[in-house]
């Protein structure tokens, strides 16, 4: 939902609950297989969330993020995508 860089934290909703996670120093992000930065991982635009699939080791800090943002066109429409691919 919301991305603090200089922090190093990322605000999550998970199923409604917002918590806000430090990410390791180490942490690895990757978005369609490929490396990617804190910073990109903000709103796509407001009220535009990325899906996150995240590793929380057992300190509460993150070690691993998988980010997606899927938008396609149907028929004239967007359509977005979670990041297992199921319609939203």
């Amino acid at each position: 939902m919301q991305v603090f860089p200089e922090q190093h934290k990322i605000l999550l909703d998970c199923s409604g609950e917002r918590m806000i996670y430090e990410l390791e120093e180490d942490c690895l992000i990757w978005r369609l297989g490929a490396p990617a930065s804190l910073a990109s991982m903000r709103p796509v635009y407001p009220g535009a969330f990325q899906d996150a699939l995240c590793w929380v080791n057992p300190c509460g800090r993150l070690s691993h993020v998988l980010v997606s943002y899927s938008v396609h066109e149907e028929d004239g429409l967007l359509v977005a995508y979670d990041i297992f691919g199921n319609l939203k």
